[in-house]
């Protein structure tokens, strides 16, 4: 009698489950069917089916990639509600122009290194790289903080940049309108920049052409 019970209770579970299953794919198969409005930019580009877009969609990113240079990031957000497809291209915004040798690339606001292609930004802050520098790469995180720091400082302080060199230990030599000053990215570059306005405030009257803010503590100068 039990025995009896248990499989018609089987029998109905098998039953619901395969219910269930057959419910799920015939909605997955609809979704996946239809056709989807791409979206960017609060525009509709396009309407494809997802299928063909899920398929297709590194392809056309990697093509996206090689068309636009400052282009280093894609995100997609799927809103399978109202069968739309919101696409956001994420670039780069040149803030300097890095040179390793003879060749130069953008040097964008998130660190990323990406190929020159036009002279438009011609009057950007050169850089130049004594490591080497590759197309499509990002410089060491502690120069990307040392950079980041050195223009919110340059930009409070009013302080006009001309050059800055990044040296084979990774050091940084910026040439301002004035003076040079030498900084070390791997120590508390906050704390260098510090010291630089103190000695700017305090030894107006000094004739000086270099400033060493690399050792903890001291400021050297000539």
């Amino acid at each position: 009698m039990q025995k009896t019970k248990l499989q018609k209770f089987s029998f109905k579970n098998i039953l619901l489950i395969t219910f269930l299953l057959i419910l799920i794919s015939f909605f997955t198969f609809l979704i996946f069917s239809l056709d989807f409005e791409i979206i960017e930019n609060s525009k509709i580009i396009a309407k494809e089916n997802l299928i063909l877009f899920l398929l297709t969609k590194n392809i056309v990113a990697k093509n996206l990639f090689e068309q636009e240079a400052d282009l280093i990031k894609i995100n997609y957000k799927f809103d399978f509600r109202n069968f739309k497809i919101y696409v956001e291209k994420i670039k780069e915004e040149p803030v300097a122009l890095i040179c390793y040798k003879d060749d130069c690339y953008f040097l964008g606001k998130h660190s990323y290194i990406y190929k020159k292609r036009n002279s438009s930004y011609k009057n950007l802050l050169p850089i130049k790289s004594y490591y080497p520098i590759y197309e499509n790469s990002y410089l060491k995180p502690e120069l990307t903080n040392a950079l980041v720091f050195l223009f919110e400082y340059s930009n409070l302080k009013l302080l006009i940049l001309k050059e800055i060199k990044i040296l084979s230990n990774f050091d940084l030599l910026v040439k301002t309108k004035d003076f040079s000053f030498l900084l070390d990215p791997h120590k508390n570059v906050k704390n260098q920049l510090n010291k630089l306005s103190f000695f700017i405030e305090n030894y107006k009257d000094t004739n000086y052409s270099l400033i060493d803010l690399r050792i903890n503590h001291k400021i050297f100068f000539k």
